[in-house]
């Protein structure tokens, strides 16, 4: 699979994004900077979870990855 960095700002569609790209997202290891307010949270996180995906941070927007900390030199613990 490949190896990949996006954002997601879709101004309060980002659930919609996160099912119809939840394939590609399974299929792939990603970190994933993704831009929610409160009232979707709960939902995105539970569904980015569900597609194997852990939160690393949160500073106004969500940072989800599937890549081993590894990846990042200790810097995502």
């Amino acid at each position: 699979g490949l190896v990949v960095a996006a954002k997601i700002d879709v101004e309060g569609h980002e659930l919609a994004v996160i099912a119809g790209a939840g394939a590609f997202l399974a299929g792939n290891r990603c970190y994933l900077q993704i831009e929610s307010g409160p009232e979707n949270y709960p939902k995105l996180k539970d569904e980015m979870e569900r597609l194997g995906y852990r939160l690393v941070a949160s500073m106004g927007d969500h940072y989800f990855t599937n890549l081993p900390d590894s990846a990042f030199g200790g810097l995502a613990s």
